[in-house]
Order: C-alpha cells, then sequence, then structure tokens
C-alpha cells in the first residue's frame, strides 16, 4: 500500500520532468500553474473537506491546525540554531526553509489518503490549513535572522493574493459546517471539480522544476542535510504531540507521518518571491523526494 502511494505520487512528477525535458512544456510555465495551484485548487479543497467534515473530526480542526504552528517553530529553532553554530553561510536561508517546510499539502494527502484513508485526508487538510501563512512568516523571519538575505520588499500585494484565498477558504468552510447552511449540489460539483485537481497538478510542477544535473551537482551537502531535516521533523512532531495531549489517535499518526514528507513545493515560491536561490531549492526537492521512498516507509511501518 505504502508503494503503492508512492507510485501515485511519483508519476505525476515523472510526467513534468519528462514535459518538461521534451520542451513540450517549458519550465518557465510552473510558476504559473503552481501560482493557479496556490490561489484556485488549494482553496477549493480546503474549503469542501471544512465544509463536508462531520462534527466530531472538526473538533480536531483547531489542535491539529495549531500543532502546525507549533512544530514549525520547534523546527526553526533547530534549524536556525544549528546552521548559526556549524557557521553555515552559503545557501544558510535556502537550507533553514527546505529542513522545516515538509511537503505535508501536497504529497502528504496523497500518502494519508493511502495509509490512513479519508480520516487521515481530512487531517492533513486541517495540518495544512494555515499552512501558507506559517510559510511566509517563517520565511520572513529565517531572511531576518540570515541578516536580511533575499529581500521581501514590494511582495504585499502577492503574499496576499496567495494568502487570502486559503485562509477565506478556512473560514467560510467551517462557518458553513457549523451553521448547517448546505449549497447547492451544482455549486459543490463545481468548487469540487477545482479541488480534485490540486495534488496532481502541485506534483507535476515538481516535476518541472527538478534538475538532476544540479541535484547530482550538490548531492554532497544535500544527501546529509535530506536525513538532517527528516531526524529535525521527527523531533519537532513528536515534542508537538506530547504538548498537545488533545490530539486523537488519528491526528497523531496523521503527524507522525507528515514529519517525513519531502521538502515542499511550495518553498519554490518563496525563493520566487523572496528572491533566493530556486536552483538548490529544487534540487533539494528532487533528492528528498528520492529518499522519501525510502524513508516513508520506515517511519509509516514504526509509528503508524
Amino acid at each position: 500500500m505504502i508503494l503503492s502511494a508512492l507510485l501515485r505520487i511519483s508519476l505525476p512528477i515523472i510526467l513534468g520532468y519528462g514535459l518538461k525535458k521534451g520542451g513540450y512544456f517549458p519550465e518557465k510555465n510552473a510558476l504559473s500553474v503552481r501560482l493557479f495551484c496556490v490561489r484556485i485548487p488549494i482553496p477549493a479543497l480546503i474549503f469542501l473537506n471544512l465544509y463536508q467534515s462531520d462534527m466530531s473530526t472538526v473538533q480536531q480542526f483547531l489542535p491539529v491546525s495549531l500543532s502546525t504552528l507549533m512544530f514549525t517553530g520547534i523546527a526553526w529553532l533547530i534549524a536556525v540554531g544549528g546552521t548559526a553554530l556549524l557557521r553555515i553561510k552559503r545557501h544558510r536561508a535556502e537550507i533553514i526553509i527546505v529542513t522545516i517546510f515538509g511537503n505535508i499539502g501536497y504529497i502528504g494527502w496523497a500518502v494519508l489518503d493511502a495509509i490512513l484513508g479519508d480520516g487521515g485526508l481530512k487531517r492533513g487538510i486541517f495540518i495544512s490549513a494555515f499552512w501558507w501563512p506559517n510559510l511566509y512568516l517563517y520565511s520572513i523571519l529565517t531572511l531576518l535572522a540570515c541578516g536580511g538575505k533575499g529581500s521581501f520588499k514590494g511582495q504585499g500585494k502577492n503574499i496576499a493574493m496567495n494568502l487570502i484565498p486559503s485562509l477565506g477558504a478556512v473560514v467560510l468552510g467551517l462557518v458553513l459546517n457549523l451553521t448547517g447552511l448546505a449549497l447547492p449540489e451544482d455549486l459543490i460539483y463545481f468548487v469540487r471539480s477545482f479541488g480534485q485537481m490540486t495534488v496532481p497538478l502541485i506534483l507535476f510542477t515538481v516535476g518541472m522544476s527538478i534538475s538532476l544535473r544540479d541535484s547530482f551537482g550538490d548531492i554532497k551537502r544535500l544527501l546529509p542535510l535530506t536525513f538532517i531535516r527528516t531526524a529535525v521533523s521527527l523531533a519537532a512532531i513528536s515534542l508537538t504531540v506530547l504538548i498537545l495531549p488533545m490530539l486523537d489517535d488519528m491526528s497523531r499518526k496523521s503527524l507522525l507521518i507528515e514529519s517525513v514528507m519531502p521538502v515542499a513545493a511550495g518553498t519554490l515560491v518563496m525563493g520566487q518571491v523572496f528572491d533566493l536561490d530556486n536552483r538548490f531549492i529544487a534540487s533539494a526537492i528532487a533528492l528528498s523526494t528520492l529518499v522519501s521512498f525510502v524513508t516513508i516507509p520506515i517511519v509509516v511501518g514504526i509509528f503508524a
């Protein structure tokens, strides 16, 4: 089942990489596809899952979404402290960002759905409900911690356009669920048709961003980092689960599985917005995705 889930994850990535290499779908189009996902399909999927969740599941929304903020903060402190202790200067901001942000929202959803079923997928939606505000917050804190490397001046409109749809989807989905207001079935079908695009499209853009030559060129730095970030994530998640006893069993399992996801595709958006080295970030995504074929089955076998 785990290998089947990883295969389903890999096929859109392979397609994106193959079409890019063949010149059929140029890499320059990847940013437009990613922005489309962030602003339309992702909010549609978030809204639909919150709107259609039963009340017992919705009660886990607050502790699960809070856990995301908590474990990211713990991982950030470890990454900032570790890079400072090791006196890392080259790509320090990029290393911190790819260490603390796993692909909990795209690859994570696919793995949770395959392993834990609908309950796991719903927890995955809760875990990533505030992922984009979290991503921007800790990316900006990372730039400040690294002495202002990169830039976020003049990005206010772009940031707002990425954040507002997802946050609006969270609020609207919860309000309609709690008030019991029913939407027309045709409207639900319309929203669902966009939400179903999310996972394959975002994985497709991961494939478009991969450069195997760059990945192998950076492998001496990236391979140790890949295993270190898995250890950091596991430590941060474990502390979070201990601190938040109100998490139910399904939520704890979902969080532990999410901790071993590869580097998030959304970090490429941060590289674009904040003028970081997207080649290095894409290489980290590619290598960590390959390594996840080993780490995901091991961690799932131990904890889930």
